[in-house]
């Protein structure tokens, strides 16, 4: 996958950080699209030397990092959506895993998103399992605040 990816963004002149849409299928992949910027998920991406939007800033501008930085381990992120209306207090406690927080005070209505949830971990599937449960854990608290 990654080397058609690249193989792709070359042939297309695309630079700095491109995203691509897979479907999976029992015997390989389809390559859906490669968008010529970055991902949705870009923020659950951090390395030692900083930002890495500024990495792809620095890429559109004809400078590559070198060497280019690696990213030990896994990381996962989901939006959470609301299975019910509510309205969550001014003293609600967010949790430093959830982003894109809606404000106190909001009516965040049936099937709304409520924020998004982040974890890293050694290998996928546990950041993965780690995003689910913070996922349950939000919903709780925020049912609670109904």
């Amino acid at each position: 996958m990654a080397d058609a990816i690249a193989r792709l963004a070359t042939a297309a002149g695309l630079v700095g950080l491109n995203s691509a849409d897979f479907l999976s299928r029992a015997d390989g992949f389809d390559l859906l699209e490669i968008n010529p910027r970055p991902g949705a998920t870009l923020d659950i991406y951090a390395d030692a030397k900083g930002s890495l939007f500024e990495l792809h800033v620095q890429a559109c501008r004809g400078r590559s990092p070198e060497p280019c930085p690696t990213f030990p381990g896994a990381a996962a992120s989901a939006i959470v959506y609301v299975t019910r209306p509510c309205v969550l207090p001014q003293n609600f406690a967010w949790p430093d895993w959830a982003a894109d927080r809606q404000p106190p005070g909001i009516r965040v209505a049936a099937a709304g998103p409520l924020c998004t949830v982040r974890a890293e971990a050694d290998v996928a599937e546990t950041a993965r399992e780690l995003v689910r449960r913070r996922t349950a854990a939000i919903l709780e608290l925020a049912g609670r605040s109904r």
